[in-house]
């Protein structure tokens, strides 16, 4: 189902709290999320995030390291990638955050006007 980033006082605060590029970063998270078991969660390196956000991936990485150390993004270990190389690291965002951010829509889709008038 959609969901979409309400910024209410809980917003706000947890906004104020990790500061702006961690703010984005979960941003990100969030709109690449897939759901599993209720929680949001992403497979995804820094490199791919950094590129997505057309940010350093030193930036990207000092934001996912304070939303760890807030206890908004739990990190999972890597899995293995094809070749010997290491997979995208799995990330979850905490479900309290993801409540306190996120509300469903009914279809967005169906009932947003068409811009081209059609």
């Amino acid at each position: 189902m959609p969901v979409c980033l309400v910024l209410g006082p809980e917003a706000r605060a947890l906004g104020r709290m990790v500061g702006p590029t961690a703010w984005v970063v979960l941003e990100e998270l969030l709109a690449i999320a897939d759901q599993d078991d209720g929680r949001f969660v992403v497979t995804a390196t820094v490199r791919s995030l950094a590129a997505g956000l057309a940010m350093g991936r030193d930036a990207v990485a000092a934001g996912l390291a304070q939303l760890r150390r807030e206890g908004v993004v739990a990190f999972e270990a890597p899995r293995s990638g094809v070749g010997g190389r290491f997979g995208g690291g799995r990330y979850a965002v905490a479900v309290s955050v993801v409540a306190g951010l996120l509300v469903p829509l009914p279809d967005a889709r169906a009932s947003a006007p068409n811009p081209r008038g059609g």
